[in-house]
């Protein structure tokens, strides 16, 4: 990734709140989840629990998202 890549994220809006995702890396991380499994935002909250990435609900995905949108 480019340098400062995860001072943008903050930067530009996509990182304001951290509670299970809590730096850029975890966010990059639930993104791949989230084109790994088809867009389903079910499919990436059962993945990041499977890969011990943390607990969320498919709500709490999609609502990631929706905050993540600039």
């Amino acid at each position: 990734m480019p340098e400062g890549w995860e001072d943008k994220t903050k930067e530009l809006g996509a990182l304001l709140r951290t509670r299970e995702i809590k730096n850029a890396s975890d966010l990059l991380h639930l993104v791949f989840l989230y084109l790994t499994e088809g867009k389903s935002f079910s499919g990436t909250a059962a993945l990041l629990k499977l890969t011990g990435g943390g607990s969320m609900t498919k709500k709490a995905v999609f609502t990631r998202f929706q905050t993540c949108d600039t």
